[in-house]
């Protein structure tokens, strides 16, 4: 007689008719591919996030430039949907991406390979970024983030006076 085991709780059982437990093996399978995966795609799993998307950083002797692939949405709710945070030296773009409601009640989908739901990407520079000037336009499903550098300053040396 055969067992059905949903694959969930597959970590849980162990198969003594032919002598092997499965949660030893399911263990290192999970090791192998986590290894694999960089640091913000495992984070991006372990918190529940729907997806990444991907992305593009350019720079130039002014500015850094970040570019996520955002295809299908609404330019009228992007703005509520996401959210670009900068600080010194760190931008962090997040949000929670639907499907056009009007695409879907006029149309019958057939197919997908637009991802969905809620997502997270952070970016470390190294040089300071000026926050306080940073650009950023959702355009041809293109999210396009410019994060200018901030300005060096040259300051002059100052004498210390020594008190006895």
């Amino acid at each position: 007689m055969s067992r059905l085991f949903p694959l969930s709780r597959l970590e849980d059982v162990a198969f003594p008719e032919i002598g092997y437990d499965f949660s030893a093996l399911k263990k290192q399978i999970d090791s192998v591919f986590s290894s694999m995966l960089p640091s913000e795609a495992r984070m991006a799993l372990t918190s529940g996030m729907a997806f990444m998307p991907e992305a593009e950083i350019l720079e130039t002797p002014e500015a850094y430039r970040v570019k996520l692939a955002l295809p299908g949405l609404d330019p009228k709710i992007i703005k509520d949907n996401i959210h670009v945070q900068v600080s010194a030296r760190t931008v962090t773009i997040q949000g929670d991406v639907h499907k056009k409601d009007e695409e879907t009640v006029q149309n019958t989908l057939l197919m997908s390979q637009f991802s969905y739901g809620k997502f997270r990407r952070q970016f470390t520079f190294s040089e300071a970024l000026e926050p306080a000037n940073v650009r950023a336009h959702y355009q041809q499903g293109v999210l396009d983030i410019e994060l200018p550098k901030a300005q060096k300053t040259t300051q002059k040396p100052i004498d210390i006076q020594i008190r006895a």
